[in-house]
């Protein structure tokens, strides 16, 4: 597996895939230095196999079959 990450620099946003399939968010509206950006896990019913984001800022998440 692999990590993916997507960068919503509209929204100021990060999403990562980690490699156990859960998902990571990160707001960085406070400044992209390491200590103002905050992060937290996103919680999905399912397991995540990608994102992406269509249309500037609109994140499509790809799970499997529940």
């Amino acid at each position: 597996r692999r990590i993916q990450i997507c960068v919503d620099s509209v929204g100021q946003k990060i999403y990562i895939v980690l490699t156990d399939r859960t998902m990571l968010y990160g707001d960085y509206s406070n400044g992209f230095d390491p200590q103002k950006i905050r992060w937290t896990p996103w919680s999905v019913d399912a397991f995540v196999n990608t994102i992406a984001l269509v249309n500037v800022n609109e994140l499509l998440v790809g799970t499997d079959i529940v």
